[in-house]
């Protein structure tokens, strides 16, 4: 189905979808908020996430985790914090393997959200962000034009963006770069200089997050014997000697 919430003011946190399945006969879909005016922290998405043509709209358009980041104005501000999706994007310019409408249709896919769109000074954000994803039917004759920024675009600048990595093989040369987005080829390519490690500590494969201590899958405690709660990505090293959020 759609989105678990079509317009969220505020906060989901902790939250972790496993074989997650975002089937949609429509052209735009998302897993936690299709319009966010709050808060979606240490959450993570693992799984499908299909669109296809409409009717009524020529661009078709998918995200890990929010289609839109934005404010009111007035009160509700939104932000994506230390989330992670992995998984594919399944996207057809055609609505039960037929042409419908116009058959022009834009697709447009990001690992986190689509757009972050919001006032100046309003301080909406996508920071700490991870996102590995395949896009399948990107090549398919009916698009006419794809785009893509990767983990969102910060669509006017006012938004904020921070320490946010993706990997994603479809990924053309030409893609929209924001501040505070970058791409790695592999996971595995995301070194201890990527993330601003001088130390020369090795960083193993996969992307490591706080989580609620029930859906715990690593206990670790840091030096100052605080315990912390960590999960991983599937093929993350189960071995670590480095902790990233």
């Amino acid at each position: 189905g759609h989105a678990l919430f079509e317009k969220l003011c505020g906060t989901v946190k902790n939250l972790t979808l496993t074989n997650f399945r975002g089937n949609e006969t429509a052209n735009y879909n998302t897993s936690i908020a299709s319009s966010l005016y709050g808060t979606i922290e240490n959450c993570a998405v693992y799984g499908t996430i299909s669109a296809c043509g409409d009717i009524d709209d020529e661009k078709v358009e998918v995200s890990g985790i929010a289609s839109l980041v934005s404010d009111d104005g007035l009160t509700f501000v939104g932000h994506i914090k230390n989330c992670v999706f992995k998984g594919t994007f399944k996207v057809s310019p055609l609505l039960n393997g037929k042409t419908v409408g116009n058959v022009t249709k834009r697709l447009r896919y990001d690992g986190i959200s689509n757009y972050l769109n919001c006032a100046k000074g309003s301080g909406s954000s996508v920071t700490g962000c991870y996102a590995s994803y395949t896009v399948e039917g990107v090549d398919d004759a009916g698009f006419t034009s794809v785009s893509t920024a990767g983990v969102s675009d910060n669509t006017n600048y006012y938004g904020v963006m921070e320490n946010n990595y993706f990997v994603c093989p479809q990924t053309p040369e030409a893609y929209i770069k924001n501040p505070g987005v970058f791409r790695a080829e592999s996971e595995a390519a995301i070194t201890p200089a990527m993330l601003g490690d001088t130390d020369g500590a090795t960083w193993l494969q996969g992307a490591y997050r706080p989580v609620n201590q029930h859906t715990k899958h690593l206990t670790v405690t840091d030096p100052d014997g605080n315990t912390t709660y960590l999960d991983c990505c599937y093929d993350a090293s189960w071995t670590y000697n480095k902790v990233y959020n």
